[in-house]
């Protein structure tokens, strides 16, 4: 986790802790896949949902 940015000390207060807690896990998300999530990425994604029935 120290390898992407997160840090375990002080005491935020809640809005950065929001924010940090949000870079954290797109930070998280690219040093696992490898592929960086910008705005970008977001805004021209094509995105498909779907469901299914279980049981």
């Amino acid at each position: 986790m120290h390898d992407i940015g997160s840090q375990f000390c002080g005491k935020p207060s809640d809005a950065a802790e929001h924010l940090a807690t949000q870079a954290a896990a797109f930070a998280l998300a690219e040093h696992v896949t490898g592929v960086s999530i910008t705005p970008e990425l977001l805004r021209d994604a094509d995105l498909v949902g779907g469901s299914t029935e279980s049981g």
